[in-house]
Parts: structure tokens; sequence; C-alpha cells
């Protein structure tokens, strides 16, 4: 009986603590989804990399976006290394599904191939992934898309990655 006493008290002040007991995950999940907005320039990786490596890597994904002929009009562009800002617009489970989605995807990616550009549409249901391969000739679009589920938003890799 102690023991059962001594265990219920535990168990409430985790809930407590987590959020659960009180019913306040919900909010705190709603709570971390934001409205669109612009990274800051001291936050871009873009600003800690050489001028020389920038200019290489916009020629890069410049071709790529001419390669597949893309409209990039209404799409935010975020460097592969900057994707951590995207999860701002997204709760906490869309944030591990788009991660987990955005690991498939990259699984094409190899090593020698040049940084990956991510398209994000402004409502965030679709993401273009964009890199040149090291060869300096290919060019590889992989499309990333979202379906509303029973567990809310989930993210998925559309098909197979195109190259050109």
């Amino acid at each position: 009986m102690k023991k059962r006493m001594a265990v219920f008290p535990s168990l409430l002040t985790v809930a407590i603590l987590t959020g659960v007991g009180m019913g306040s995950a919900p909010y705190y999940v709603d709570a971390q989804k934001k409205e669109s907005k612009t990274i800051k320039p001291e936050d871009q990786i873009k600003n800690h990399r050489s001028e020389k490596t920038n200019k290489l890597l916009e020629r890069t994904w410049n071709a790529a976006i001419a390669a597949f002929n893309i409209d990039t009009n209404g799409l935010d562009q975020v460097e592969y290394a900057d994707n951590h800002h995207i999860w701002d617009k997204l709760d906490t489970r869309e944030q591990v599904s788009y991660t987990e989605a955005l690991h498939q995807a990259m699984s094409h990616h190899k090593i020698g191939d040049y940084e990956t550009l991510l398209l994000v549409d402004k409502d965030v249901t679709q993401t273009t992934i964009l890199f040149q391969r090291g060869d300096d000739k290919t060019s590889v679009k992989i499309e990333l898309k979202s379906k509303t589920g029973d567990n809310g938003k989930e993210w998925f890799v559309d098909g197979q990655p195109e190259e050109k």
C-alpha cells in the first residue's frame, strides 16, 4: 500500500512537469507553430562562409533551377544547412515528420555533391530539394509533399529523384 501511495505522487509530479497532467501539451504544440518569417542574416549559414564559396553554390543552385525550369516566385529559398529555420513554421509532430522525410530524400545526396537548396512554398505543404552533382553537369530534384492524416500533417518523399 505504501508503494502505491508513493508512486502516484511521483507520476503526478512527472505529468505536471511535462504538461500532460494539466492538459497543456496541446497548447504547447500550438504555441510552437509560428507564422512565416524570414531568417535573420546573422543566423544564415552563408554569412559564415567565404564569398567565393557562396558564389559557387549560387551558381550550382541557379543551374539546377534552370535545368528543371522552376519558377521560384512564391517560394522561400532555404539552404539545407539552414533547414532548422523551417521548423519554426511547423508544430512538433510535423517537425519530426519533415525531418524524417528530408533525411530520406538526402540519402540520394552523395559525397562530392554540392550543398542542397530547399524551395519551400509559402504555406509549407511542399518542398523541392535541388542540388548539383559533383560532376558540375547533373542537377537533381527531389519533391517532399505533405498530407493531412489522423496524426496531423505528415511529410513524405513524392516519387523518385529526377536528374537532368
